[in-house]
């Protein structure tokens, strides 16, 4: 979750900001089974680091570190679904692992908005075979830093014969997209004002591995910085 900002959005200007080096983001671990610790992340210009510090995990001597670009809901306990990062393993004490490609994430960590602890796939739940990897504690992030393209702000200027597909409004604003068939994200781009790698933005982990030029048919797409 990054910090509010003070700005309101006509005085921002439109142009990507920077990400600071240090810590950049931090988090508390939570869990029912009394796995505690503290989580961070680190950035060097370059390379995005996740340290797990005073970890304490009496379910499992071992875990897996991976993020999570929306909180999972409260009660779920299977880790089946959703976009991941994964830091790798990590053990009681304390410890640190490296992510060296921002470009996952538009070069912006802050779409990151909580670090979970789950068993290895190759260490099962025997309470649910159907689960490869049990959720053991989850921690929300707290950025530093206001996301980089937090001036965005699309508008929807209506219809057009590219972009014919229905638009999702929260309190006036533009929410969320769904694409038509045979559309393209320019057109989806243009309708909302923004650029295509505005739109990629907003949606790197809907938009992963599906074509660069066309709009996922029937897919909601994002228009919300907050809900990166």
């Amino acid at each position: 979750m990054p910090p509010a900002s003070t700005d309101s959005p006509a005085t921002r200007p439109n142009v990507p900001g920077t990400i600071p080096t240090g810590t950049i983001g931090t988090g508390t671990l939570t869990s029912d089974n009394g796995t505690t610790g503290r989580v961070s992340f680190g950035f060097d210009g370059t390379v995005l680091t996740l340290h797990v510090d005073d970890l304490i995990s009496p379910a499992a001597a071992t875990v897996d570190a991976v993020t999570a670009t929306q909180p999972l809901p409260a009660n779920q306990t299977c880790d089946d679904s959703g976009f991941r990062m994964d830091f790798g393993q990590f053990t009681s004490g304390s410890g640190a692992s490296d992510w060296g490609d921002l470009s996952i994430l538009s070069g912006d960590p802050s779409g990151i908005d909580q670090v979970i602890l789950v068993t290895p796939s190759a260490q099962p739940d025997t309470k649910d075979p159907d689960c490869r990897q049990t959720v053991l504690a989850r921690a929300d992030i707290r950025w530093t830093f206001e996301p980089v393209r937090g001036y965005l702000n699309p508008v929807d200027s209506g219809e057009t014969p590219g972009a014919r597909g229905t638009v999702d409004v929260i309190d006036g604003t533009p929410a969320g997209y769904t694409p038509a068939t045979n559309e393209y994200r320019a057109d989806v781009a243009a309708r909302f004002g923004i650029t295509v790698d505005d739109l990629t933005y907003l949606n790197d982990a809907q938009l992963m591995g599906t074509d660069k030029q066309t709009a996922p048919t029937g897919k909601r797409l994002n228009l919300l910085v907050a809900d990166r």
